[in-house]
């Protein structure tokens, strides 16, 4: 429960499957889902349960294969954004591209606070801030999680918790880009986590490729990064920032997908977000994916739901029946 009294949700997933790590270092991945929109009947996880459905395979054999997992365990985190209305789930991220948004108050970045001191303290053992143990935090958004993605990543509030953070099809709020604020409205350059990797379709109808262009071009210029390299890649374009003389530690790299559309990564893609958190360490895979289960959430609020299994089945639903009245008007029309 949150400071405005209000019960968040998120869904808690370990690798190797326990309830405590046992002294041992943590890999902890927290996944932003996209702008979600559920029918009636739904559950309050139900957002968090779709994107797990579509990514949790390919980012769990990500993460096992390019984190050396000897003495680790992985703990996966999918939080649910918040109801704005008419079944639709959005973070407070800000609507620059017209798109889903809740109010920017902060409440976003509590909730992912409270999710990390929650992790830290079932599994570490630790008391707050992450600083006090080894283990390591990495945050990827898609879409409407990837503009919450860049606010916390901006947030003076996370510096030195976030390790990495991965931007899929999502931007950095224009009104952000104005270091010298304060608060949650302004961008923190010496507060970036030291690996960001943004992925970003060259078609995207949803966020034009222009707003990531710019978002890019804005943090390497405020932290006066070089482009070290600058080639082609399969049908991606690679720009690696780096030696910023504002933020030290930061190394961004900027992946445009040529041709690509919003979409989700990819298994490969995820493999290169991986690859760049993981600070090009030795591969070592000691686990097995198989072992990956279920260990907890947060209490549901006072409201009754009906549990869906999944959004993508209430969506073929929903399309079998267009394509079903369609049928019935075509056969009518032509009696």
């Amino acid at each position: 429960t949150l400071s405005n009294n209000r019960t968040r949700h998120f869904l808690a997933k370990s690798h190797p499957a326990s309830s405590s790590s046992n002294g041992e270092k943590l890999e902890v991945v927290i996944v932003l889902h996209p702008s979600t929109k559920l029918f009636q009947n739904y559950d309050p996880y139900a957002a968090a349960y779709n994107y797990e459905a579509i990514i949790g395979e390919e980012i769990t054999k990500a993460a096992v294969s390019s984190f050396s997992l000897a003495r680790k365990n992985l703990i996966f985190i999918f939080p649910v954004a918040r109801e704005v209305g008419d079944g639709w789930y959005c973070w407070g991220a800000g609507n620059d591209n017209d798109l889903c948004t809740a109010p920017v108050d902060g409440i976003d970045s509590e909730f992912i606070i409270e999710i990390i001191k929650w992790i830290h303290l079932k599994f570490d053992g630790k008391f707050w801030p992450p600083s006090s143990s080894m283990s390591r935090v990495f945050l990827f958004g898609y879409s409407g999680g990837a503009r919450m993605g860049w606010r916390l990543a901006c947030d003076s509030r996370f510096e030195n918790i976030l390790d990495g953070v991965a931007i899929a099809s999502g931007l950095l709020p224009e009104h952000m880009k104005a270091e010298q604020r304060n608060g949650i409205d302004s961008c923190k350059i010496s507060s970036l986590p030291s690996r960001i990797v943004v992925l970003h379709g060259e078609l995207d109808p949803l966020t034009r490729i222009e707003y990531a262009d710019d978002s890019v071009q804005w943090i390497s210029q405020s932290a006066d990064c070089q482009v070290m390299v600058e080639n082609q890649i399969g049908i991606d374009e690679l720009f690696n920032y780096t030696e910023c003389t504002k933020n030290h530690h930061l190394a961004l790299a900027y992946y445009r997908k040529i041709g690509g559309p919003h979409v989700s990564p990819d298994a490969v893609q995820m493999q290169t977000i991986f690859k760049h958190w993981s600070h090009n360490r030795k591969d070592v895979n000691v686990s097995n994916v198989e072992n990956l289960e279920n260990i907890n959430t947060s209490t549901t609020e006072n409201e009754t739901y009906n549990r869906i299994d999944y959004m993508n089945e209430v969506v073929l639903g929903y399309i079998f029946s267009i394509c079903l009245i369609a049928l019935v008007v075509h056969i009518r029309r032509y009696r």
